[in-house]
């Protein structure tokens, strides 16, 4: 697959007489030190990318060119934008639903997700990051606000995987996750909220609540009780 590693700081001379093997000499060129040695090129729709080592260039070209091979290549400097410029910029224009849904949604990032994680760079939202706002949500709200909130922060991150943004959602790795949401226990009704019901119901329908309460039949099999 195409791609090189080109010297920015030296370029090839000519051959060196003392030298045997005729090897070329190394001439500076106007750029050392003053910018990265090595740098990665002539890949096709990759941008160039420069480093202090060349043995990091050599590593770095022989990722993209895997990733590209499987079609999972993104540049991670695609998501050097905030959380929130890309929210506003490009995912929220973009987003459609009911009015009352989006209004829901859009207050639950203005109050929950932006003041926590909206300053940080995409492509720096990891695992370490997503762990302290959970806990820093922990402070200020329940589980379930919290699991609302981790939900839609979810499927920003994911839209911007999809826009190739980042190469993965870190809110789908194993080790963080919300709170789980506590389980709520019925309660049955007291007596007189029971009779309070069945007083404002039609004759025909209050042998249905004593059935229910006296018998303890599930709607469908109240329903389904015949005469005999």
């Amino acid at each position: 697959m195409a791609g090189y590693v080109e010297d920015r700081w030296f370029k090839k001379g000519p051959p060196d007489p003392d030298d045997p093997k005729k090897r070329p000499t190394r001439i500076q060129t106007d750029l050392y030190k003053k910018c990265k040695q090595y740098r990665v090129c002539g890949i096709p729709g990759v941008r160039k990318r420069s480093f202090e080592r060349k043995g990091d260039a050599e590593a770095w070209k022989v990722k993209v060119q895997s990733d590209l091979m499987r079609g999972e290549f993104v540049d991670h400097r695609d998501g050097n934008v905030t959380l929130q410029e890309y929210i506003t910029q490009e995912y929220w224009p973009t987003k459609t639903g009911a009015p009352g849904t989006l209004q829901t949604i859009e207050t639950r990032i203005n109050s929950r997700i932006v003041p926590f994680l909206g300053a940080q760079r995409l492509n720096a939202i990891k695992v370490p990051q997503l762990r302290k706002y959970l806990a820093d949500m922990d402070e200020r709200y329940g589980p379930s606000s919290i699991i609302e909130s981790w939900g839609t922060l979810s499927s920003i991150l994911q839209a911007a995987v999809d826009d190739e943004r980042i190469p993965r959602n870190p809110c789908l790795a194993k080790t963080v996750r919300p709170p789980s949401k506590p389980e709520r226990k019925a309660r049955a009704w007291g007596r007189e909220r029971v009779m309070a019901v069945r007083e404002e119901l039609d004759d025909r329908f209050k042998v249905m609540v004593d059935l229910g309460v006296g018998a303890c039949l599930r709607q469908g099999e109240v329903l389904g009780l015949s005469i005999d």
